[in-house]
């Protein structure tokens, strides 16, 4: 049996009324899987996981 390790549903993230930096982004990662979130600097990839 599969457990949800990190279950993200519908995420957005934004600074200021007009700067959305990630919109309505969800997934899933199961247990024994392995995940890298990769891309250029300033895209979002630390901000996906911050709870603030």
């Amino acid at each position: 049996m599969l457990y949800v390790m990190i279950d993200l549903i519908d995420i957005t993230k934004q600074y200021r009324e007009d700067k959305i930096i990630i919109k309505n982004r969800s997934f899933s990662v199961q247990d024994n899987e392995f995940v890298s979130i990769v891309g250029p600097s300033g895209i979002g990839k630390s901000t996906l996981l911050n709870k603030k």
